[in-house]
């Protein structure tokens, strides 16, 4: 029985530090990347409604502090993080919101996971299962908070050959899930700071 044991808690070993490698190396590119432009569809899933409400843009990104999330459909609106502060503009109400986001904010959403912010090996136990994956060209993680009691996680699709994230869904506690879906993913490419800036109407009403 010995061997069988031995084998067994080797294996499970190198399973997690697989886990543990794909992380850091995910993470570390991340934080290098000088830019990104991707297509995304983005769902959030209700646990009482069983129709997703489904959104899709484009996300651009330049190093250090610039992101741009442009929705297209259905509602026209603009997403703009600028370091420690996000604007939403909603097109349709003409309406400006001005936020100020927390330094232990930024960790917990989307946006810090793409930028690199995120520091995953660090805030999260990981996990991966790539048995149930069937694109091999993907890796699969499952992300959950070590400082979290209210049962959340994230499931990360990673490309192998990238290293860019694919697909993140995030879980809540009451059984909802937001799914951000990228693709036409074109990296370090030339952006101009110009084009993160909002081009607003003279009577655009700000909330702050």
């Amino acid at each position: 029985m010995k061997p069988v044991i031995i084998y067994a808690v080797l294996f499970f070993s190198i399973f997690f530090q697989n886990a543990g490698d794909i992380a850091q190396k995910t993470e570390q590119k991340l934080r290098s990347l000088l830019s990104f432009q991707a297509e995304f569809t983005q769902a959030y899933y209700s646990s009482s409604v069983s129709t997703p409400l489904k959104e899709y843009g484009k996300v651009t990104y330049k190093k250090p502090g610039l992101m741009k999330w442009t929705y297209t459909q259905p509602e026209k609106k603009i997403i703009l993080l600028m370091e420690n502060k996000i604007q939403y503009y909603f097109i349709e109400d003409n309406q400006l919101l001005v936020q100020d986001i927390a330094d232990e904010e930024q960790g917990q959403n989307i946006m810090s996971l793409l930028s690199g912010k995120t520091n995953i090996s660090q805030d999260y136990f990981i996990e991966t299962n790539e048995e149930i994956v069937e694109n091999k060209e993907t890796y699969h993680l499952k992300l959950i908070p070590k400082n979290d009691e209210m049962e959340n996680f994230i499931l990360l699709d990673i490309d192998k050959k990238s290293l860019f994230i694919t697909k993140a869904t995030f879980y809540d506690w009451a059984g909802n899930k937001q799914e951000f879906e990228f693709y036409d993913i074109k990296i370090n490419i030339d952006l101009s700071e110009k084009s993160f800036k909002l081009n607003l109407p003279k009577d655009v009403e700000i909330i702050k």
